[in-house]
């Protein structure tokens, strides 16, 4: 599972990057045709020209700034045991061309943008008729376009042509092109965005910054990466060394789980939080076959479904029900079911022991 929600969140972010980049071209477009319309306009003004200009350059830095986003910094710097340990050196080498070559080709394009911005500009002054030279900013641009399309082929190589160890990590047959809707099969089948964008793969990016070698973290985490996540994302869940778990076996956690989703939907103060009404119903379905018939899932079926429930848990507020409370209760019933096949029965100890 920890495999799975690292690559989600650096993929979330060359995914991301494209998108900026999509809309840079599309910015651009409008922005050729401004000014071939300058061009022709007799010295006249063309409206939205230097909003065009000025919006591109705006949207590179965003694109930057995803290139040193937490999960790349995070990954970059993680401790090598890790990455072996969790089978991830393909992961960490495109979290480097993200923060090396990627990023080197944006920000080349962006100064191009900047240059091509500034041309523009000359357009506003009062002395414009000699100032400004539209046959240089036709220039800059079509230098810029070229600089673009680098960008963009050495971005887009990251979804339509995926290395195939993605798929390995996914658990899939093979991935043709990669999604931001994309289900992951071994975490209850949410989405790749889900996941990155939520809490999962903000507590394993805590674990990956505070056992970094450069961590100045007072108390190091354990050397097992599935250890310290599960004790991350356990204390971030409200679940201490002293707290005592309540499994539910005499009522179905199903029906508290589905009265969690029509609550966190039907919101009246606000917008519904609509990852985590996905993320309650998909932890309902998981439930289904163990509260009906106290079927144990597997090993990995189990971890996930106590690694989602617990992340949901963290800043749960539904009106009229104690989320978090229902949702550890969740992870506790699942340890104890999935113990009791083993032929153990403790639950309290087993949950932060068993998110692997």
């Amino acid at each position: 599972m920890l495999p799975q929600i690292l690559t989600a969140a650096i993929l979330n972010v060359a995914l991301n990057i494209i998108r900026d980049l999509d809309d840079i071209r599309a910015l651009s477009g409008a922005l050729h045709e401004d000014l071939t319309a300058r061009a022709n306009s007799g010295g006249q003004a063309v409206d939205l020209m230097h909003a065009h200009a000025h919006a591109i350059v705006l949207t590179y830095t965003h694109a930057l700034d995803l290139t040193r986003a937490d999960a790349i910094t995070h990954t970059c710097a993680a401790d090598p045991d890790f990455i072996r340990i969790l089978d991830l050196a393909g992961v960490r080498a495109l979290a480097d061309t993200i923060t090396c070559d990627l990023a080197s080709a944006i920000d080349l394009a962006r100064t191009r943008a900047v240059e091509l911005a500034d041309a523009i500009d000359l357009d506003l002054s009062v002395l414009s008729a000699f100032d400004f030279d539209i046959g240089q900013a036709i220039d800059i641009a079509r230098v810029h376009a070229s600089d673009l399309d680098r960008a963009g082929l050495l971005a887009r190589s990251v979804t339509d042509d995926p290395d195939p160890d993605f798929a390995r990590v996914f658990g899939l047959t093979g991935v043709r092109a990669l999604d931001p809707a994309l289900p992951l099969p071994g975490v209850l089948e949410l989405s790749l965005r889900w996941i990155a964008e939520g809490p999962l793969a903000s507590t394993l990016l805590q674990v990956l910054a505070e056992t970094s070698p450069s961590s100045l973290v007072a108390r190091p985490m354990p050397g097992d990466p599935y250890l310290a996540f599960a004790l991350v994302l356990s204390s971030r869940a409200g679940i201490h060394e002293t707290m005592q778990l309540t499994a539910a076996l005499g009522s179905p956690l199903t029906d508290a789980l589905r009265d969690l989703e029509v609550a966190e939907s039907r919101k009246s103060d606000g917008s519904p939080d609509w990852n985590r009404v996905t993320g309650f119903g998909r932890v309902r379905d998981a439930c289904v076959p163990m509260c009906a018939t106290h079927q144990s899932p597997s090993p990995h079926e189990a971890a996930a479904i106590r690694a989602v429930a617990l992340a949901l848990a963290d800043g749960a507020t539904v009106p009229g029900s104690d989320a978090p409370d229902i949702l550890r209760t969740v992870a506790a019933t699942v340890t104890l079911i999935e113990n009791r096949s083993k032929g153990e029965s403790k639950a309290g100890e087993s949950i932060i022991l068993a998110l692997v």
